[in-house]
């Protein structure tokens, strides 16, 4: 297997970010640094270290649905001493007798609850984030006020932003109060909170309820539960 893919499998970066990490001497086979991420190593018979860590690929791939609730940073650690979402995965791991391994699969930003996916198949996990898939997410947001359907238009059309167009999105209306829900095909920081300040609406609460075809359903905020691999959504990805 090659390196860059063994530790995408492993959840330890995209493939794409390999070359970051080898360059900056932070993975050794077999004690000595490797820099090209093309090196073909044997996953039964070679050692693979990061940052001072012998990574194995994990014998089973795990998937959870998590309900992530305001206030947590969806880091594994956080310098500010922040809460973090490292908390519940320990709980996580505790609970299904894993020794480490999970980690969140992309993020949600610290002030928005809702549907994350938590895993230790990293190949999965970038296959869920990369633009090129464009997998849909499905919020609901409150606004502070109603919005305009001209400029509801605009946003489904795509809003340039500092980082560049964004994709068309869906906007529809929930029929209670300032309540909407939108469909985006990409993950940005804080990239809904910024489409609807470029109109000059302030979002007042977001909550992402879906990712693929997973739904966050009725599971409340702090709570998890596993997910079979049809769930997970493996089927539309090819490995």
């Amino acid at each position: 297997m090659r390196l860059n893919r063994f530790l995408s499998r492993a959840g330890i970066t995209s493939r794409r970010e390999a070359d970051e990490l080898l360059n900056g001497g932070r993975v050794l086979v077999n004690g000595e640094p490797v820099l090209k991420p093309g090196k073909v190593i044997d996953t039964d018979e070679d050692i693979v270290e990061f940052d001072g860590r012998v990574i194995r690929l994990p014998s089973e791939y795990t998937y959870i649905a998590f309900n992530k609730p305001s206030g947590i940073v969806t880091t594994m650690g956080d310098g500010q001493g922040r809460p973090t979402i490292e908390s519940y995965i320990e709980a996580m791991e505790k609970v299904l007798k894993l020794s480490g391994g999970l980690f969140p699969v992309g993020r949600l930003d610290t002030d928005t609850t809702g549907l994350i996916i938590i895993t230790n198949d990293g190949q999965y996990a970038e296959r869920v984030i990369h633009p090129r898939y464009e997998v849909e997410r499905e919020y609901i947001l409150t606004l502070d006020k109603k919005i305009e359907d001209a400029e509801m238009n605009k946003i489904e059309r795509g809003v340039m932003l500092s980082d560049g167009r964004t994709l068309p999105a869906k906007v529809v209306y929930k029929g209670i109060g300032f309540t909407y829900s939108i469909v985006v095909r990409e993950g940005r920081k804080r990239l809904i909170r910024r489409m609807f300040d470029k109109f000059g609406y302030s979002v007042v609460s977001l909550k992402r309820v879906r990712i693929g075809a997973l739904k966050l359903g009725s599971l409340v905020e702090g709570e998890w539960r596993l997910l079979s691999r049809e769930e997970a959504g493996l089927a539309q990805f090819k490995f």
